[in-house]
């Protein structure tokens, strides 16, 4: 089965209007009033994305924010900053859950592993994170509500000792947080 239509199925109810439109859909009511918490808005992004995001993502939550975590290999062509057709439904639903919070910010990260030399990987990666960025604007998310960044080899979650080790290291992170 194609992977656009896999993913396209993967959609939760509230967010299958952004998988099949590109518009965002109604949020739910206690998503817009000015006495929700913080904490139940994360609750609810952590529980709409767990149905709507393929297994190859990992989501961590705190009390305010979500960290999404998908290799770097799912979400660019090989040594290149050009996204994958086969990523953009996800992103379309991870813009979407954005635009239907109004207290939610993005923040892209992106990491490489130790292949490259330093300054390198800084380059690298701070344009897969600026690539990014421009997608989610393209989906009608304002500037002011994304931040993004280029760490290179920074911070690996594991020592690159091995084929598999790097490309765990080789990772993009979208952090929602919810102020």
């Amino acid at each position: 089965m194609n992977k656009m239509i896999m993913g396209a199925v993967l959609c939760s109810s509230l967010l299958l209007g952004a998988c099949s439109s590109n518009q965002a859909t109604k949020p739910p009511s206690f998503l817009l009033e000015d006495t929700v918490t913080m904490s139940v808005v994360t609750d609810y992004q952590e529980k709409e994305l767990k149905q709507a995001l393929s297994n190859k993502w990992s989501i961590d939550k705190n009390s305010t924010s979500l960290v999404l975590t998908v290799s770097d290999l799912d979400v660019f062509e090989s040594d290149n900053e050009t996204i994958t057709p086969s990523i953009l439904l996800y992103l379309d639903i991870i813009a979407n859950m954005i635009i239907i919070s109004p207290h939610s910010q993005l923040k892209i990260v992106s990491h490489t592993d130790d292949k490259l030399e330093y300054y390198a990987g800084l380059v690298i990666t701070t344009r897969k994170a600026l690539e990014l960025k421009d997608y989610m604007q393209s989906k009608n998310i304002e500037e002011k509500r994304i931040s993004f960044y280029g760490l290179g080899n920074q911070f690996p979650i594991i020592k690159d000792s091995s084929v598999e080790d790097k490309i765990k290291n080789r990772r993009i992170e979208i952090q929602i947080n919810n102020i």
